[in-house]
């Protein structure tokens, strides 16, 4: 037994050392990592590889009154399934208990909207809010590259950023009153520069449609899962929201959770 001890602490010595060479690398400039991120979301989006996958849905949603106290808390679980060989989320059960009769009637409706949408596709109803990981997106913020970190099993860069001063940025959408009053954290693969991990809120107050709205506050994470070899997709998402629509108050934390991805290609048609 005694003659092991100098073979592990030669590996133990091997092990520090490695270490210590693997965190003491300089670090990559941020120009450096969004050049390659954005490399890496233009090639997923080429591929469409996001849209070929479909997960399993658990959210929970929770109203909130002027002290922050919960009055209201609605958990909803979605299946995917296909619609005209479209995936789509399928609400199943609500607050743990199979759909009632009048939101299995919203249900239905939600459906037919879709299934109209996949027949005659309106681009007037495209999501004019999306949001894409380009050069346009980043130029709005300044970045800094902490450190080294991990985001589950996978290595990551850590990255901060900061809404650019003293400049004029596009308000073309309404997301872009958003996007211009963000600062927070992102995470990248720091072998394949997907993007794993983001948490940011809102630098201050802001108005939309034309005033008629407003939000104070805004908290937004967001953390990703390696469901394929060279597909990222969601885990888990947590936004908490205050803000005002004409005259009414809101106050909401959402939270979704992502499980159980299958290939779209093996989802029943349905019925």
């Amino acid at each position: 037994m005694r003659s092991r001890f100098p073979a592990i602490i030669g590996a133990l010595l091997l092990c520090l050392t490695f270490l210590h060479a693997s965190t003491s690398d300089p670090l990559p400039k941020a120009d450096e990592v969004l050049k390659q991120a954005i490399e890496r979301a233009q090639w997923q989006d080429k591929n469409k590889l996001d849209r070929q996958w479909a997960g399993t849905q658990r959210s929970i949603n929770q109203k909130l009154n002027k002290e922050g106290h919960v009055e209201e808390t609605v958990e909803r679980m979605f299946q995917p399934v296909l619609v005209q060989g479209k995936p789509f989320a399928r609400l199943i059960s609500k607050n743990g208990k199979p759909l009632s009769g009048d939101d299995q009637k919203k249900e239905a409706e939600r459906e037919k909207k879709f299934r109209e949408n996949v027949s005659k596709p309106n681009k007037a109803d495209d999501d004019d809010d999306d949001v894409e990981l380009n050069e346009e997106l980043i130029s709005r913020y300044n970045f800094n590259v902490i450190r080294r970190d991990q985001v589950g099993d996978r290595p990551a860069f850590l990255l901060t950023f900061l809404p650019r001063p003293n400049v004029k940025l596009p308000e073309k959408r309404k997301m872009d009153r958003i996007l211009n009053r963000l600062e927070g954290q992102v995470w990248f693969d720091a072998q394949n520069y997907s993007l794993l991990k983001v948490d940011m809120h809102l630098t201050e107050p802001t108005t939309l449609m034309g005033g008629l709205g407003s939000i104070r506050s805004l908290d937004f994470l967001i953390e990703m899962m390696q469901v394929a070899p060279d597909v990222v997709l969601p885990r888990e998402v947590s936004i908490s929201f205050e803000g005002r629509q004409l005259f009414k108050s809101m106050r909401v934390k959402q939270k979704g959770y992502f499980t159980d991805y299958r290939k779209v290609s093996e989802l029943a048609e349905a019925k």
